[in-house]
């Protein structure tokens, strides 16, 4: 099994342009990595994650994904203790951290460590990449993208766009249910830009990652047995929007 080392990652990141100060936001796949050079598995997603901590300083912040699908099937949502869902062992322990701030749509909800965590996590809208929501402003505060270990397939910011530019394969559906934060239940209803599953649509992100690569806006670094990739939202974004304009349907694969 291929292997890496904190400092090797700590060099990804440098070669990524990460700074201090730096906004930026982790979709993650630690396995697709292969082994951390002395680290036990359970101790991975802690010294990963306070590598990405170091690398911004006490003055950036650090944004996950905690996407949890199940109050779309029923089930109450507690903003504080419902797990993340298929994010990934890094987003879970930063949703675990102390101090960690979440963001309060109960079904693509983000966690945030750092300055910018309150700005980020505060609003309440519909919809999760509506104006003014949790996405959308970091959008305004130019977030960095580092898909670690995983490719453009995991970049939910691409859902902005989808939803910005009324995509034709995805159409809007409200959820009710039980709804909980600081201990406080109540009745609550969120929206989703959600696929239409009668056409079937499997989703690729070639036609993106194409458009940034011949922009030369997308960096990609091996580590281990994989990669990191780094973008930015705006640079993303454009090139979103861009590929859509064009053909509204360039993102689904040909059935």
């Amino acid at each position: 099994m291929k292997s890496y080392t904190i400092e090797d990652l700590k060099s990804c990141l440098t070669k990524g342009n990460i700074a201090e100060g730096d906004l930026v936001m982790v979709h993650s796949s630690l396995l697709a990595l292969g082994q951390l050079k002395k680290h036990k598995p359970k101790a991975v997603p802690s010294a990963v994650g306070h590598c990405l901590m170091d690398a911004v300083g006490p003055n950036g912040t650090i944004v996950v994904p905690t996407f949890n699908f199940a109050f779309c099937r029923g089930e109450p949502f507690d903003r504080q203790t419902t797990p993340s869902e298929k994010m990934g062992m890094l987003s879970e322990w930063f949703r675990k951290q102390s101090g960690a701030n979440r963001s309060k749509h109960p079904s693509q909800s983000v966690v945030a460590i750092g300055r910018l965590a309150n700005d980020i996590c505060k609003v309440d809208t519909p919809s999760a990449f509506d104006l003014g929501g949790a996405f959308h402003h970091m959008i305004k505060q130019n977030a960095k993208l580092i898909l670690l270990g995983t490719n453009l397939q995991a970049a939910s910011i691409i859902h902005f766009s989808e939803q910005h530019c009324a995509v034709p394969y995805r159409y809007w559906k409200s959820f009710s249910g039980s709804y909980c934060d600081l201990g406080q239940e109540q009745e609550k209803t969120y929206k989703m830009y959600v696929r239409n599953l009668n056409t079937s649509p499997k989703l690729i992100m070639q036609p993106i990652e194409d458009e940034l690569i011949a922009r030369s806006q997308i960096q990609q670094v091996a580590l281990g047995a994989g990669h990191l990739r780094f973008s930015s939202f705006q640079n993303l974004i454009a090139a979103t929007n861009h590929c859509l304009k064009r053909d509204p349907w360039c993102l689904v694969a040909a059935q």
